[in-house]
């Protein structure tokens, strides 16, 4: 008997908390439908990651033959 009611009351805790998550997510995903800001930032990071890249190569490059 007490074995049971551990079950239920593990089960009702685990219910509570799935439902929790559910509905942060359910808020996170209006929240992103309405401002689709995290995403853009993250590509412009990930752009300027790109072009930062791209122009010390360059001035690496530009180094090497000023040394020669």
């Amino acid at each position: 008997m007490e074995n049971r009611r551990k079950q239920s009351k593990c089960y009702a805790i685990e219910r509570l908390q799935n439902t929790q998550v559910q509905r942060e997510q359910s808020f996170l995903q209006k929240l992103n439908v309405i401002f689709p800001v995290k995403k853009q930032l993250e590509n412009k990071d990930a752009d300027y990651a790109k072009s930062d890249r791209g122009s010390r190569e360059k001035t690496g490059q530009m180094k090497k033959n000023v040394a020669d």
